[in-house]
């Protein structure tokens, strides 16, 4: 790789680091990944317990598998959902 391809990459990756995602929240600044992961995790107890409601969570495998994947794809959904920018 050369020394222009090297800068050209360098350059992309740090443009990333521009703008951080932030929101401001009575005064104080929070990641938004913070808040995409909260929500996420309340979206996953709620559907914890209409599962077991409907007795349908025996079926879904094994539970410390189960929860913690459900609520990294809704984390990654709200991230995209929100901050698609």
């Amino acid at each position: 790789m050369g020394k222009v391809s090297i800068a050209v990459l360098l350059a992309v990756m740090l443009s990333g680091c521009a703008v951080s995602p932030s929101i401001p929240i009575l005064g104080a600044f929070f990641p938004g990944w913070l808040l995409c992961a909260a929500a996420a995790l309340f979206v996953t107890l709620v559907l914890r317990a209409v599962l077991i409601k409907a007795h349908l969570a025996e079926s879904l495998g094994p539970p410390v598998l189960v929860y913690p994947l459900i609520t990294a794809i809704g984390t990654l959904l709200f991230w995209i959902l929100f901050f698609h920018n």
